[in-house]
């Protein structure tokens, strides 16, 4: 017979005070109940579930407790504990891997005033970021299960974001193993699991609105969204509705645009969606070939300019009754978006300018839909952009958005929640009411693809229906890899786990052994065959990896060579021509539909690409949004930001008075973009002054982010003087300084005075500013010494603000003298941020200036890995070679410095310390066969 009782020692962190819960329950054969006691500060609920079911066996338990609450239940509570007696009635039945998230739901149900700190707990040491991404997530959609694989990818590339799962209803959702598996190595982007299906737990926010929708799923959601965002200090949430997909390029682009949507005073950041309301028409023409574009314009111009036809199942809808003032709406053709807003605006109320074509029309609805879906396999492939794209829609032509996607501020955000008109329905036409009040754009960023299947205007089982169509298109699409499933026999989960241990360590002799026993006990997976090949690829075997694929292909058909981690192993080990194959391969040798002229416009000008093509493709792009006054001024910005960013003024002139003359004349957004491209460039404080004087001769009053572009300016150039100006400009033209006027003023004094700036800081406080991540990494890359360069880290973790990459970088390269130092904070800084290129940089030249050749290789390797090969590189294992004399240092400087010059022209530093390794006479011999006799 097991024991009755559980019990679990309570242990007490430091000040945080102890729950112990306690809960009615039995197992499958016995018939009465017992007390299961977590201590749930103390130890997670996974790890508590976990320990049951070793303990316990069998499927899972029974638990004595009406989940309905539809009687009575016993409980007894206090500021330790929870207790929950056997409630009347039959018991439930509960699986193992679903205990975990029933345990934190009796929590929040019976306990909300502790249940976010103990949903929290479990994830703590993935630390916190300045991006909260909050999946909504219902029982029955399924597209969210693409977002795992997107959340991976871009996190590794941008680790400042956090992934939160709000919960109602189903606890099947509350799925720890599922997400740690498909998150991989980036699980530290979870932030937390939160349930959401019980009463509003956070009703400080807006008392009125939390009492009458107590239970209110929706809202219950966003009230915890905003909860965990201000506990976690999230400076911008991302709201993700549970049906939409987007691939990973575009889930980065998203979450890191708040920073420049800050700038360019956005009120909200939408990513561009094939039936977004209202970037419809955005995507359109950023995505589509031009024929399917204008099919679905013609689509959109074919409509009705009135929604609620006989036997329209629409609920959203108007019916034209002009008799009682309902007018219809005239509809462009051709198709004009900006127009269509415009009438729908100046005949009806706010609440009816979410309609359109795309959302009133199952039709055009449906081929936005299919459009949408050529080449998805390619989409999810592209490329990730360093920088943002945004549009700002300034001249306000769009009055509404939907929001099933978007970031924001998080303290506009509680604005929402707390507006008077806040809310009827959902809080989307608040949201819309406080933007049009406040005065802020609409904004869309350009490296961003969407897909969101249906609306609800039809009816919700047809919406449902739509959305199970795309879910099973795109899992023909895309690789089965990247649709994230719990259902795996146990047996191959255990197999897989083995397998990713042997691929971490390079060991492809032992995940062949493994795969083996893997094949005599169970059937492999897609997953088991990519951790062979990356277990090869690893060891940098690219034959053994290439023998694998073949196989994997021959197990499991063409489409498995496009598992994720295949190509990412693959590209690491420099493989690239067999990565690019496999993809090809697994695609079908599909390619991705052409570019649109906007994109290729936009790759030109990262290219530096030949001017006259560059022109061309500028004015196809310009006749491809003839219908957008906004995103053709937007091309002309880009434009000019190009032209500014390489000096030439006459251009920049010229193509000032041709917007003028287009009817859009430039205003403060186009000349701060002009003015931060000076600063992007280099230190031409005197031009980005001519530029700033043209704007007021123009009639452009000063905004503050084109003042904050001045100072910008200032600070890249060290000119203390001019930024203490433009700082005061500030205020003569009675305006407010915000972070960013600060953070720019302090980057620039820090450069000659240290205690000026530590002055700035005190004057930040005072005017209720708190120092964030930049203001502090402006104080660390002052320091002139690692001593006071370390100091300013550690004071930036005491006021709360998590040192980033470029922090710890800063701090190694002032500590550039003592490598014992800068290997020091490189192994700290791997604990709590994932190093970038410059930090392994740092550490390849301290282990070089200590004669760790080795360890030099190995640090220069994994930035080749993953950034690709750059000169400065090969300069450092030059230096690591010239530390070591002749023998194999010279063999190894001679093979580096060839690689070097076959790419770029070597430098001075690179010459002096090749003379070094190899020696003048060998040294001098290799530069003449290669032609380099004249650079000594």
């Amino acid at each position: 017979m097991r024991p009755r009782t559980r019990l679990l020692t309570a242990v007490l962190f430091g000040d945080a005070v102890a729950l112990l819960v306690q809960i009615p329950a039995s197992t499958e054969d016995e018939e009465g109940a017992w007390y299961l006691r977590w201590d749930a500060l103390a130890e997670s609920g996974e790890h508590f579930a976990q320990g049951l079911r070793e303990r316990l066996g069998g499927r899972g338990l029974r638990l004595h407790l009406d989940f309905g609450l539809s009687s009575w239940v016993p409980m007894f509570s206090g500021e330790k504990y929870l207790a929950l007696g056997a409630a009347g009635g039959p018991s439930s039945f509960v699986e193992w891997r679903h205990l975990v998230g029933h345990l934190y739901a009796l929590v929040a149900s019976y306990r909300p005033d502790r249940a976010l700190q103990l949903e929290l707990a479990p994830f703590a040491a993935n630390g916190a970021g300045q991006v909260g991404l909050f999946l909504l997530q219902s029982p029955s959609p399924q597209m969210w299960r693409f977002l795992p694989q997107s959340i991976q990818e871009a996190w590794l590339r941008f680790p400042k974001f956090r992934a939160h799962v709000l919960l109602h209803d189903d606890v099947s959702g509350w799925d720890v193993p599922l997400w740690r598996r498909h998150l991989g190595k980036a699980f530290g982007a979870l932030g937390g699991f939160h349930w959401c299906g019980t009463v509003n737990r956070n009703p400080e926010l807006n008392p009125r609105l939390a009492e009458r929708r107590q239970n209110d799923n929706y809202f219950n959601k966003v009230f915890t969204m905003l909860d965990v965002a201000k506990h976690q200090g999230y400076r911008w949430v991302v709201k993700l509705d549970d049906d939409i997909f987007l691939p990973p390029f575009s889930l980065m682009s998203l979450v890191r645009s708040g920073p420049l949507g800050d700038y360019l005073g956005c009120g909200a950041v939408l990513p561009l969606t094939q039936n977004g309301i209202p970037s419809a028409e955005i995507f359109a023409r950023a995505w589509l070939q031009e024929e399917d574009r204008e099919a679905l314009f013609r689509c959109f111009a074919g409509s009705s300019g009135q929604f609620c036809l006989p036997g329209s199942l629409m609920t959203c809808c108007w019916k034209a009754q002009p008799e009682l003032g309902i007018p219809e709406v005239p509809v462009p053709d051709p198709w004009d978006e900006i127009s269509w807003y415009g009438e729908v605006a100046a005949r009806f109320d706010l609440k009816w300018h979410k309609n359109h074509p795309v959302s009133g029309n199952l039709s055009c609805m449906l081929l936005a839909l299919s459009l949408s879906l050529k080449g998805i396999d390619a989409k999810w492939l592209l490329p990730f952009h360093d920088k943002a794209n945004i549009i700002v829609d300034g001249e306000f032509s769009y009055p509404y958005f939907a929001n099933n996607i978007f970031l924001m501020q998080t303290e506009r955000y509680v604005r929402v929640l707390q507006h008077p008109s806040c809310c009827s329905g959902t809080d989307e036409r608040a949201m819309n009411r406080l933007l049009h009040e406040e005065r802020v754009p609409l904004c869309f960023n350009q490296e961003t693809f969407g897909v969101h299947p249906a609306w609800g205007n039809f009816g919700q089982t047809l919406k449902n229906a739509i959305e199970a169509d795309t879910v099973e298109a795109l899992r023909r699409f895309m690789p089965e890899a990247f649709f994230a499933v719990s259902d795996e026999p146990e047996e191959v989960e255990r197999f897989n786990r083995m397998l990713d241990l042997c691929a971490a360590a390079e060991d492809f002799h032992g995940a062949e052994r493994v795969l083996q026993r893997l094949v005599k006990e169970s059937t492999p997976n897609s997953l088991s065959f990519a951790l062979v090949v990356c277990a090869s690829a690893e060891a940098r075997d690219l034959a053994r990896a290439e023998h694998w694929l073949r196989r994997f292909y021959a197990e499991l058909g063409p489409e498995s060579w496009q598992h994720p981690k295949v190509a990412q192993s693959l590209q690491a080990a420099g493989a690239r021509s067999l990565a690019d194959a496999a993809a090809s391969f697994g695609a079908g040798g599909a390619s991705a539909a052409p570019l649109g002229a906007r994109r290729r416009f936009e790759a030109l000008l990262e290219g530096n690409s030949d001017r006259e093509e560059i022109e061309r493709v500028f004015h196809e792009a310009l006749q491809e949004w003839e219908h957008s006054s906004t995103a053709r001024k937007h091309l002309y910005q880009e434009y000019l930001a190009f032209l500014v960013r390489g000096k030439e003024k006459e251009q920049v002139q010229s193509r000032l008075q041709e917007m003028a003359a287009l009817g859009f004349p430039p205003d403060a957004i186009s000349f701060g973009v002009l003015i931060n491209a000076v600063a992007e460039k280099g230190k031409d404080v005197a031009y980005a002054r001519d530029l700033f004087r043209q704007a007021e001769e123009s009639g452009v009053k000063p905004t503050l982010p084109l003042l904050n572009s001045m100072l910008k300016v200032c600070a890249r150039a060290a000119d203390v003087e001019s930024a203490k100006a433009w700082f005061q400009k500030i205020h003569s033209a009675s305006l407010k300084p915000n972070i960013l006027s600060f953070n720019h003023l302090l980057a620039a004094c820090a450069t000659s005075s240290m205690s000026e700036a530590q002055e700035i800081l005190k004057t930040m406080r005072a005017n209720g500013l708190e120092p964030d991540g930049f203001s502090y990494g402006s104080l660390v890359k002052a320091a002139a010494r690692g001593e006071e360069a370390e100091l300013w880290l550690r004071k930036a973790g005491e006021a709360g603000v998590q040192a980033d990459a470029g922090m710890y970088v800063a701090a190694m390269r002032a500590y550039f003298q003592q490598p014992k130092e800068v290997k020091r904070l490189f192994e700290e800084m791997r604990d709590r941020v994932p190093p970038t290129e410059q930090a392994w940089l740092a550490l390849a030249y301290a282990h070089a200036t200590e004669g760790e050749v080795e360890r030099a290789e190995d640090a220069v390797f994994a930035v080749r890995k993953t950034w690709g090969d750059r000169a400065e590189l090969g300069t450092c294992l030059l230096f690591a070679y010239a530390k070591k004399t002749m023998g194999q240092r010279s063999r190894k400087a001679e093979v580096e410095f060839r690689r070097l010059a076959k790419h770029s022209a070597p430098s001075a530093q690179a010459l002096r310390y090749l003379r070094q390794a190899m020696g003048d006479k060998a040294a001098g011999a290799l530069l003449r066969e290669l032609g380099l006799a004249e650079a000594e």
